[in-house]
């Protein structure tokens, strides 16, 4: 209630008076929503831009831990990500080899630069691999998160939170971290375990990436030619470029074997596709190559064994083969060159001209007799014999390709100088009419005598 009232006097005597009395409480009531809404309100402002913040913070951090394919960086991204912003200090612990059970430890202080090493698991870290989602007991924080030298004093309030880090469906280690002057709070536990399991998804990814990078490896050892042979009768140059992949393998090969002294195989052919599964099958078909060059007395007879062998596969690609026999007669370097189904060589000589040679035939794997046709001949001195894959004459700018003219054109001014020379030439051009970025694999192997 409320009230107000008047005093009569006479002479500054008070003679009588009268008041009135206000029942406010619906007003009162009124003022006291009022005040509760206006308390909500800032309150759910607060909580507004507390998530807002959390959220950007959460963005930041998922950019920067998915921006990286490294263990090591994503390790080391997490612990600034959690220091300061979240926590006062972290351990972060990542088993980075199954087999000797190396664990990658990362620490993280007052002074914000993480610290990491590799090494085999001690039994502070065993025990931190192992600990359940949650608080971790404050008495076992001191063995579990020593005190680096630029923590200073801990805390008697210091409590810590751990978070195990899951990827590939297997925990692979944890998230350790400390506040120093208090308890976790329910939005920082929620923080620290978002980011830990977006650092997880990263890892995740790292793992794999450096998995199929040691595949890769593997099948580009296993698949990449033998060195050109090296000798005074004749000069022998190469280039290869897979076509823009990240696995740096295409379906394109070429090899050069060497039968005897004066006597060699070359050979370049394409498996219709890219990456791993042609790469795989290129280096099937050339090892077949190398297997039946061993015995065949003939390019024509190597191009059927392997076509037999391709026959007998189910899942057989399309595939193309250029095999060509020279050998160091009397009168020069002689050639026996058959196609099955590849673009056929050219004769380079020494005014620039570049001629094709009639060898055409059958693609690999389709039928069980194969159609050749077989081009012979002798080498010259001042000419150069090239054999190239079709992404070297059929690489594109826009809708235009690179044709037989711009081959001329590369080769004309070193087409006397020999096989390195043309190499040298055509790669630069072709590299230059695509930009560096082939949608293609452009192959070249080119010989021409002493």
């Amino acid at each position: 209630i409320e009230g107000q009232g008047r005093i009569i006097s006479d002479n500054g005597e008070p003679v009588s008076g009268f008041g009135v009395v206000y029942d406010v409480t619906d007003r009162a009531t009124i003022e006291d929503e009022r005040d509760r809404l206006r308390d909500s309100e800032r309150a759910a402002r607060a909580a507004r831009t507390a998530t807002e913040r959390d959220l950007a913070y959460l963005i930041e951090a998922s950019d920067g831990l998915s921006g990286s394919l490294n263990v090591d960086r994503i390790a080391d991204r997490l612990a600034t990500f959690i220091v300061p912003g979240i926590a006062d200090r972290c351990v972060i612990d990542i088993l980075v080899d199954d087999l000797e059970q190396t664990t990658l430890t990362v620490q993280c202080g007052a002074s914000g630069r993480p610290e990491a090493v590799r090494r085999l698991p001690d039994s502070a870290t065993a025990s931190r691999m192992s600990l359940p989602a949650g608080t971790v007991p404050t008495d076992r924080l001191a063995i579990l998160l020593p005190t680096a030298a630029d923590d200073g004093d801990r805390s008697s309030l210091a409590s810590g939170l751990a978070v195990p880090v899951v990827a590939r469906g297997r925990r692979i280690g944890t998230a350790t971290a400390e506040r120093h002057d208090g308890q976790w709070t329910a939005r920082a536990e929620a923080l620290f375990t978002a980011i830990t399991r977006r650092a997880a998804v990263a890892l995740e990814n790292a793992y794999l990436f450096e998995a199929q990078t040691k595949v890769t490896n593997l099948l580009v050892g296993s698949v990449k030619p033998h060195r050109p042979p090296i000798s005074d009768d004749i000069e022998i140059a190469t280039h290869y470029q897979a076509a823009a992949d990240v696995t740096r393998l295409g379906g394109d090969f070429y090899d050069v074997i060497t039968l005897s002294p004066s006597e060699w195989i070359v050979v370049v052919g394409d498996v219709a596709g890219k990456g791993i599964v042609a790469a795989a099958k290129a280096g099937l078909i050339r090892s077949a190559v190398w297997a039946s060059a061993s015995t065949a007395q003939d390019p024509g007879t190597v191009v059927r064994i392997v076509n037999q062998l391709l026959l007998d596969d189910p899942d057989r690609p399309m595939a193309t083969l250029l095999v060509a026999k020279l050998v160091l007669g009397p009168s020069g370097l002689e050639y026996e060159v058959v196609s099955a189904g590849h673009p056929p060589p050219a004769i380079v000589s020494a005014d620039g001209s570049a001629d094709l040679l009639d060898a055409r035939g059958t693609l690999l794997g389709f039928t069980e007799r194969v159609e050749l046709t077989c081009a012979t001949g002798t080498l010259e001195e001042s000419q150069t014999l090239v054999l190239y894959s079709d992404g070297l004459i059929e690489a594109r700018l826009g809708d235009t390709q690179f044709g037989l003219e711009r081959f001329e054109a590369a080769i004309r001014p070193v087409a006397e100088l020999g096989a390195a020379a043309v190499v040298r030439a055509l790669a630069a051009a072709v590299d230059g009419w695509t930009a560096g970025t082939p949608q293609d694999d452009v192959t070249l192997v080119a010989v021409s005598p002493r």
